[in-house]
C-alpha cells in the first residue's frame, strides 16, 4: 500500500487529514480474497465476468496500477448492504 498524499474531509465542520491510500494488486487481492486474474476480470468490459460498479485502477506508474483504498471500501460497504437487504 501506498500512501500519495494527504486529503482534506470536512466532517461536521471540522477539517481532518486522512491519508489517500493505494492498494496494488498484491493488497487488493488480500482486502478482496480474490485472485488476481479475478480482479482484472471484474474491470475488463469484454471479460463476461465483468462487475460495471466495482472500482477503476488509477495508473501510478509506467507499468503500474492501484486502486483507491477508500473506493474500495466503499464498494464492500454497499455489496455488504446489498446482501444484508439494507438498501430496501
Amino acid at each position: 500500500m501506498l500512501s500519495l498524499q494527504q486529503r482534506v474531509e470536512q466532517t461536521n465542520g471540522q477539517e481532518t487529514s486522512k491519508p489517500i491510500r493505494v492498494l496494488n494488486i498484491k493488497s487488493l487481492c488480500s482486502k478482496v480474497g480474490r485472485s488476481r486474474a479475478s480482479i482484472y476480470n471484474w474491470v475488463n468490459p469484454k471479460s463476461p465476468h465483468y462487475l460495471p460498479r466495482f472500482p477503476k485502477p488509477i495508473r501510478i506508474g509506467i507499468r503500474s496500477v492501484g486502486w483507491l483504498e477508500n473506493e474500495i471500501d466503499d464498494y464492500l460497504a454497499i455489496m455488504t448492504k446489498q446482501r444484508d437487504g439494507s438498501d430496501k
